[in-house]
This record gives structure tokens, sequence and C-alpha cells, in this order.
């Protein structure tokens, strides 16, 4: 628009178009066409995209592409992506770069769960991928699109993933996903067995054991051990927390009397190293003398 006129200028009036004939998408990205008048191959160039950020918000990625093989020189185009799933076929990325021959370099500040993650690339031709500075995927070579994995352990926070990715020629396939994986522990309360019945104001010792499929039979550190009592009144039942021990795969606690009908029951719950949480199956204890519902 021209802000003098208020008005539509056309192309042939800003630049001076000459005869076109004949459009096509050129394989740097631009417009190329034929004029008859007065005779030439003319390309067009979008002069006006916004200034390459500088940086992009946590939990996107920094694209720079290149028209070139090998990431160097001064990047065509950079741009922020919310994420990276690309399946360009044989078309240029975006205006001003190539369809073919091209690279990609992103980076992104990634926020992340502790746990471990499995990140998979997807790419036609070659890929790198790092991980806070570590390499995790490096197939550097022409070929079909293929998928490839990489198991990672992180804590809870913010990582740097870099993605380095280049295309040879046909088709330009770049895409990458995250998920954590792995399973949930496994815990049971071993002692006491359920509907053990004790005498008020007994000491009641229980142990409990926690395994996990990838890391093992768990450390005491990651369990802890949950008391409650159930009160089972004539028309109010509620729950009264009792004893919590963290850090104990073993302990005891004081069946206290004096609550009125209901009984005791145990749980331990823990967190494995990839960020899955259990809970074990309860065991009850019933106080002598006292018949709720899960002790008559």
């Amino acid at each position: 628009a021209d802000a003098a006129s208020g008005g539509a200028i056309s192309f042939v009036e800003r630049a001076g178009a000459g005869g076109p004939v004949q459009f096509r998408i050129g394989p740097d990205g631009n417009v190329w066409y034929l004029s008859i008048y007065p005779g030439e191959l003319r390309r067009i160039v979008y002069a006006g995209a916004a200034a390459a950020p500088a940086t992009c918000p946590d939990g996107q990625y920094r694209g720079e592409y290149f028209n070139n093989t090998t990431l160097t020189g001064k990047p065509a185009l950079v741009r922020c992506e919310a994420k990276l799933d690309h399946d360009w076929g044989t078309a240029a990325p975006a205006p001003g770069v190539a369809a073919d021959r091209f690279s990609v370099r992103w980076t992104g500040r990634i926020p992340l769960p502790a746990g471990t993650h499995r990140f998979t690339e997807t790419t036609d031709d070659g890929a790198r991928l790092r991980i806070d500075g570590t390499t995790r995927i490096d197939r550097w070579t022409v070929g079909t699109a293929a998928a490839n994995t990489a198991d990672v352990r992180l804590d809870a926070g913010v990582h740097t993933v870099v993605l380095e990715y280049f295309d040879s020629g046909q088709g330009a396939v770049a895409k990458l996903r995250s998920a954590r994986v792995g399973t949930a522990p496994v815990l049971r309360v071993t002692a006491p067995a359920t509907r053990t019945r004790v005498a008020p104001g007994a000491t009641v010792a229980f142990t409990a054991t926690a395994t996990d499929r990838e890391d093992g039979a768990l450390p005491a550190s990651a369990v802890t051990v949950d008391v409650t009592y159930l009160h089972h009144g004539t028309s109010n039942f509620h729950v009264h927390p009792h004893q919590t021990t963290p850090g104990a795969l073993s302990g005891s606690f004081v069946a206290l009397g004096g609550h009125g009908p209901g009984h005791y029951r145990i749980t331990a719950r823990a967190t494995d190293r990839s960020g899955w949480t259990a809970t074990s199956p309860p065991v009850d204890v019933c106080l002598g003398g006292q018949f709720d519902g899960a002790c008559a």
C-alpha cells in the first residue's frame, strides 16, 4: 500500500516489471520470471522480512538456515520455531532458502521434567543431536528418511537441545520429538500381614520393598511410608493422618486407642530415577475389640 495515496501500488508500477510471461519458484526459494520487454530473466527477492531474532523464548527453537550443506557463512534465514516437524518434500523451506543442498541448525532451551527422555529425530538426509553439549546422535550421512533415538537421563529444568541437519537433494525431512520413558516402580508392604489385629497401644513394625524395571531395587531414600487411621463413626467416616516416615523401607508406629471404631492403614510410595511415582496396595491393621467394616 502507498501511504501517500492511500491506494495499492501494483508490482508493475513499483518495480517496472516489463512484460512478464512466466513465473517459477527457483532453487533459491525466490520467484523468477521471464519478461518479453526487454527480454530478460528476472528474480524477485522479498526485502521486507523482519530482523533475525537474536534469541527465542524458552520452549522454542532458533533455526538458522544456510544455503550450503556445511552450516557455514551467514544464514539465509533465522526464525523461531515452536516445534520441529518438517516435511518439505522437494520445496524450499522458506523464501530465500534453497530447495536442495541446504542445512539448518536449531538451538532450543527446552524445559523438561526429571527423568529419562527418549529423543527421536527423523531426517532425510543427515543429522546430529546434542543435549546440553553432549552429542547423542551423529548420523551426518546422505540417506533416506530414517528415525534414530537416544535415551537421556535429565534433571528437572531447562536443557539446551541442538539439532543440526543437512539436505543433499530431492526430498527434505527434519523432525524431532521427545517423550519421558520408563515404567513406574512396584511397591509392597511386606509386614505386617493385612488385617493383623493388635491391642491398643501396641507398637507395630512395618517393612516394605520397592523395585523398578529400569533401576532395580530402589533405596530407602526413594520411599515414604504413610500410616493413616480410618475412623468409622456412626455417621461421619473420615481419615486421620497418623504418621509419615520418609526415606525408610522399615519402621514402626504406635497403634493408639481411643479413636472409636476404625483401623490403621499402611501404604508405601516411591519415585524412581526417571520421575515415575507409584503407591503400594494398602495393608490394614485392626485394633482388638473394635469391629469396623474392614476388620469385622
